[in-house]
């Protein structure tokens, strides 16, 4: 193909038009536009090039843009940094200050540094935000799991996740290769190891610490039930001969009476336990402090003991003692009614042993003043004394025998005189 040289330094407007050309053009030197000139290409001006004195612009208006080659790099004008770069069959990179930021690698895209979606200022590996409610999405096929996975250093260390085929939430530890915890769809969850409140010790598989001088509750349970229908505790057990798990226990608190204001909201305290294959209440302790059940008994093995003596003086002492009839003042918080049993100063001067007032129900200060809750945490007040009645059931065993003896004494002087 032929080629047409032009040596003159300025050529007029339109004064060499491809047709006129015939051929090739080759220019010795540089080809210079003024600003807002443009360079031409195809028929109907398909692409086009123009610098306006501030920027640059390539048009093409028709098919695709296409820059081809085995590596393309887009620099800044001084061509001292790459600002993206593009290697066939590799990856395409975008840079912040010559610094590769996203990249696409095989099979995916790669993030060397933070990602923020929603923001410019990632405080973390990957940062979503919003100016309202935010959610990720994480939306697997039709009868898939979705979830998350947590490695460390490659390493598998935990999946939380939905499992389709149960329809629950789950948590899978790697490191024992075990399931967790799985909250069903039904609302129920289940642990299958121990759960810890507060504490990292498994004393067994529920544990619940406080570090607290108040009495307030470690664990509450709750009924949002109307009406004091109270919540509780039930044990469970499998039978030896077979598969059934049956209740065992059940301890239950509930509203005693009306439950309906504050003036009227009383409680009571109900232990359940199996007997003969039904469950039967057996003990109940009312809001006032009594107790309801079939019976007690006092542990009392000889081998359990030492420094036994028989009980002296015992007529003695039951003289000294004083039963009374008295009724409750209101801040001891006791039942009302006419009250048959001892006072405890008067108890203390007869048989010391009997009375206690290192714990109790409530402390009592200077003033008698009642001091209701926290009593372990007050520094003030002391515990309301307390009797042990049953002590005195030994001292009457004794009394009865010396008085017995006195009678068999004077039974056998008066069947002497008579016999005269």
């Amino acid at each position: 193909m032929a080629t047409t040289k032009i040596t003159s330094n300025v050529i007029a407007d339109d004064a060499i038009t491809s047709d006129q050309l015939g051929g090739d053009l080759t220019m010795p030197g540089h080809v210079s536009l003024a600003d807002n000139k443009e360079i031409r290409v195809g028929t109907g001006n398909d692409l086009v090039i123009k610098h306006s004195g501030s920027h640059t612009t390539l048009t093409n208006t028709t098919g695709n843009l296409t820059l081809a080659g085995d590596a393309v790099y887009i620099a800044n004008a001084a061509n001292s940094e790459y600002l993206a770069q593009f290697i066939a069959n590799g990856a395409a990179s975008l840079r912040y200050n010559d610094t590769e930021e996203l990249a696409t690698v095989s099979g995916g895209v790669y993030v060397p540094n933070k990602l923020g979606i929603g923001t410019n200022s990632a405080s973390s590996e990957l940062h979503v935000k919003g100016s309202g409610e935010v959610q990720v999405y994480i939306d697997a096929a039709t009868n898939n799991n979705s979830g998350v996975r947590f490695l460390e250093n490659g390493a598998n260390k935990w999946t939380i996740g939905n499992d389709n085929t149960n329809d629950g939430f789950f948590f899978y530890d790697f490191g024992a290769s075990a399931e967790r915890m799985r909250i069903k769809a039904d609302g129920n969850v289940t642990i299958n190891e121990a759960l810890l409140v507060g504490t990292d010790a498994a004393y067994d598989k529920l544990a619940v610490l406080r570090t607290s001088t108040s009495q307030t509750a470690g664990m509450t349970l709750i009924n949002d039930q109307a009406g004091g229908y109270g919540s509780g505790i039930t044990w469970e057990s499998k039978r030896s001969d077979a598969n059934n798990i049956q209740t065992a226990a059940r301890l239950y608190v509930a509203g005693a009476n009306s439950w309906n204001s504050d003036s009227t909201a009383s409680s009571q305290f109900i232990f359940f336990l199996r007997s003969s294959n039904t469950l039967t209440e057996r003990l109940r302790i009312n809001h006032d402090g009594t107790f309801t059940g079939s019976g007690s008994n006092d542990i009392s093995d000889q081998r359990l003991k030492e420094n036994i003596k028989t009980i002296p003086n015992a007529l003695t002492t039951i003289k000294g003692l004083t039963g009374r009839t008295f009724t409750w003042k209101e801040k001891a918080k006791q039942p009302p009614g006419t009250k048959y049993g001892f006072l405890a100063q008067e108890v203390q001067s007869v048989v010391s042993d009997l009375v206690n007032n290192q714990v109790g129900l409530l402390k009592i200060k200077e003033d008698e003043s009642v001091i209701y809750e926290d009593l372990d945490a007050a520094k003030e007040g002391e515990w309301a004394k307390s009797v042990q009645t049953t002590g005195i059931i030994p001292i009457l065993v004794e009394a009865m025998k010396e008085q017995q003896t006195l009678i068999e004494t004077l039974q056998t002087k008066v069947a002497a005189l008579e016999s005269k």
